[in-house]
Order: structure tokens, then sequence, then C-alpha cells
């Protein structure tokens, strides 16, 4: 007899497609031995009157879940367009289009006993997360900065156990790798860095870029020193767009495609993600503009000439006043390079 668990859905990737199989019944015929993918078997189609039989493959995929804190609040953020999907969900709201994962909200998903892949984004939700028939993922935003406050024995003990609960641990930046593995962490960790979805706003703004005098400041993330930004005395400005000035994502990428260049100034500390600034400056990057930022520990991964470095208030000014032109290069950072391999890790193989 073949098991089925309710924990996987079953595709037929040729003949049959966009059908909601209700049950599946193991054929007499069925050999002692025989390939687990390879099977004949017989659909009911709901409101249909006969069977379907056919024989081909079938490919066991687990249920993938992402649990979001405030899930209604962020998808209509997504949806009405003021905030772009990439950096709210890290690929969960792509995958639920393509039906492939489930949005649940993280007070709704601890009522649940889930089984699948169970995607998440805070360590802190790890234990109550965890059972014995699912698969958790931890999409890790921020651990060098636990780690570095968290320096008692006791507090470590406790880090050891909650982030050894998950299964996988997704960084977005390799400099992760080496604290966890430090702190003594033996879940998988796996490097998968965070890329944009240009189609959400970016080309179509691209397509209208009538180049301005100015320079934006941009993010909203804690890591960001507006107040250094407004020190800076130059003869173009610099527009400042974040939690004091937000617009919508499609907005602010035609803001972004129509000026001179990126200025940053980013102090990595406790209340910021460890990749602080990292979406805005590939941002920039597809959009074509220079970037000026201060050093920051990930830019290492970013390969491009178009990334100016300063150390202080003088260089910046230098930078500034250079007036900057975009160097062609053959680059990208778009998000399919990062969904790709995020299937992959999750087992999807469709």
């Amino acid at each position: 007899m073949l098991n089925i668990f309710l924990s996987y859905t079953i595709v037929a990737p040729h003949d049959v497609h966009d059908i909601e199989i209700i049950s599946l019944f193991p054929v007499r015929e069925i050999k002692t031995h025989f390939d687990p993918h390879l099977l004949h078997f017989s659909i009911y189609i709901m409101g249909a009157e006969t069977f379907l039989n056919c024989s081909q493959q079938l490919i066991f995929m687990r249920n993938t879940y992402f649990i979001i804190d405030e899930l209604s609040k962020k998808l209509e953020a997504i949806e009405s367009g003021i905030l772009p999907s990439y950096t709210m969900m890290f690929g969960g709201y792509q995958l639920k289009k393509e039906g492939l994962a489930e949005l649940l909200d993280f007070n709704e998903a601890i009522k649940q006993k889930l089984e699948g892949n169970v995607v998440f984004f805070s360590p802190l939700q790890a234990l109550r997360l965890k059972n014995s028939a699912n698969k958790t993922f931890l999409i890790n935003i921020n651990s060098n900065h636990i780690i570095s406050r968290n320096k008692g024995w006791i507090k470590r003990w406790g880090l050891r156990k909650i982030y050894n609960s998950c299964d996988v641990i997704l960084c977005v930046d390799k400099s992760q790798v080496s604290h966890l593995k430090e702190l003594g962490i033996k879940s998988k960790i796996i490097v998968n860095p965070l890329m944009i979805d240009i189609e959400e706003g970016i080309y179509r703004a691209h397509i209208l870029r009538t180049p301005m005098p100015y320079f934006i400041s941009s993010g909203f993330d804690s890591g960001r020193e507006f107040g250094f930004i407004s020190t800076i005395h130059s003869k173009i400005p610099i527009v400042t767009i974040g939690r004091h000035c937000p617009i919508p994502y499609i907005k602010y990428c035609e803001l972004l495609t129509n000026s001179h260049g990126m200025v940053l100034n980013i102090q990595n500390g406790q209340a910021s993600s460890d990749i602080s600034g990292n979406t805005t400056v590939l941002d920039a990057l597809c959009c074509k503009i220079p970037v000026i930022i201060n050093e920051q520990p990930w830019l290492s991964n970013i390969n491009s000439k178009n990334i100016y470095i300063y150390k202080n208030a003088d260089e910046l000014n230098s930078l500034i006043e250079r007036n900057l032109i975009w160097k062609d290069e053959n680059i990208t950072f778009d998000f399919p390079q990062y969904i790709k391999k995020f299937k992959s890790i999750l087992g999807i193989r469709k």
C-alpha cells in the first residue's frame, strides 16, 4: 500500500496540469519492486464522473510555509506599492504567487502543527515553530549583532539552543557564517545573498529616465545616518527618503533612476540588520547610478566599478563634487537568481 502524507503535494509535470488531486489510489498491477518516483496511478477529479489513468513521473514536494509577523499589514504595503516584496518576505511573496508556498501570520502559525518546510525570520520563534513533522529554515538577518551583544555564557548557551533548533540557517551574507560557527552552531548553514526584483519598480522607472541635479540617500533600516548626510555642504542637493519621509516604492524608483547617484552613511550597529544598506545599493546599481558609501563588510560581495567608498566627510564631499558618471559593466542582481537557489534549498523542483 502506498502512503501519501498530507505534508506533501503531488505534481504531475507533463500531461496533468492545474488539477487538484483529491485522492490517490495504488493500482493492483504495481510490482513489489518499483521506482517510488515512477508510479501508475489513478486520480479522481472532483466534479468529474470518470477516473484519469496515467503512468508518469511524480514529484513529491513538501508544503512550504512562510511565517510573517503582522502579515496583513505587510501584504497591504506590498500590494499598494508602498514597499517591495523582496525586502519584506525574502521570496515568500513570489513563491506564494507561483502556488509553491503559503503565508501565515505568526500568531496563527503557532496554533497549528505545521508539516513540511517552515520558513521564518526571527530566531526567537524557532523553538515555538519546531516540531517532529517539519523542517525549519531561519532566514538569518542579524545574527552578528545578536551574538555580539550577548556575551555571558548563559546568554550564549541560550543562543546555541535557539539556533541549533533550526534545521537550516539561511545567511544573507557570508560574514555571518564565522560568528555562528564560533558560537558552536551545528545546524546546516547556507549562504544565499538577497537580490532585488527589478520588475517591481526599477524596470518601469528606468524607461522614464531623465537625469535631474540631485543625489538620493535612502533606507528604512535603523543603520542609516541621515544626520551625517545633512552636515554635507554640497552644491548638488541630497534628497533623503526613509521613515521620516516615506513614499511609494515605484515613486522611489523613479526618483532613484533620475538622480545623479546614491549617497549613504551606514553605522551598522546592534539595532540594524547585518546587511543594512545592501538592497539599497543593489537598487541603485540596477538603476545604473553610482553609489557613494562608507565601508561595510558586505561590500566585498558586490564586484562593481560604480561603488565609491569614503572614510570621512572630506572624502565624501570630494566624491560628490567629482560629478561621477556611470561606468558600463555587465553585472546583474536580479531576484530570479536568489529564488532559483532558494527553491533548490527548500526542495522545490518545479
